[in-house]
């Protein structure tokens, strides 16, 4: 049985999932849990998108020197936790967004997929993330590394086809570099 969950190219689920539907013997029971593994799904991607935001708007407000207690009020969490968050800070500048953000931004809406393709396209890649410094809450290492590209297909947010289009944007643009 096939999954449709939207109308943007994404995997199924995996067999994982699959078992577990095909265990509902009714065809209402297994709309209502299709139904909700897309809700959970959106809600997931949602949720990974507003972290990356908190945890740029955090180390925005400490390089513009609030205090952690401050910036604990405004993003809703502990001073020790902002401290923590802090400590775990990437390479990553600031304010620069990654690949998996803007994959999320299409996932949830914010953009179109031609939009995600063209920002994709844009980015400088690297072929392997940095190992000193690495955040430890779900960050995805450096900006814009092809890891962060094959993870979001194995995730199911880029189609195969969305995939190797920005990894021929980047093969294109190493091969004119050379």
């Amino acid at each position: 049985m096939a999954i449709v969950q939207n109308s943007r190219q994404r995997p199924e689920p995996s067999g994982q999932l699959e078992a577990l539907i095909a265990k509902l013997t009714s065809a209402p029971q297994r709309r209502r849990a299709v139904a909700a593994i897309a809700e959970i799904a959106a809600g997931r991607e949602q949720r990974e998108l507003a972290e990356r935001r908190i945890r740029r708007g955090i180390y925005a407000m400490h390089d513009a020197g609030l205090s952690q207690r401050d910036i604990a009020r405004v993003a809703g969490l502990s001073q020790p936790e902002v401290s923590r968050r802090l400590k775990r800070r990437e390479v990553v500048p600031a304010t620069e967004v990654t690949p998996r953000e803007i994959i999320l931004q299409r996932s949830t809406g914010e953009i179109s997929s031609t939009e995600m393709l063209k920002l994709l396209k844009g980015m400088t890649f690297s072929s392997s993330t940095p190992r000193k410094r690495s955040a430890t809450d779900g960050a995805a290492g450096a900006l814009g590394t092809t890891k962060q590209l094959a993870e979001a297909l194995h995730d199911g947010l880029l189609s195969d086809e969305e995939y190797e289009a920005v990894r021929r944007a980047i093969a294109r643009r190493r091969a004119n570099a050379r």
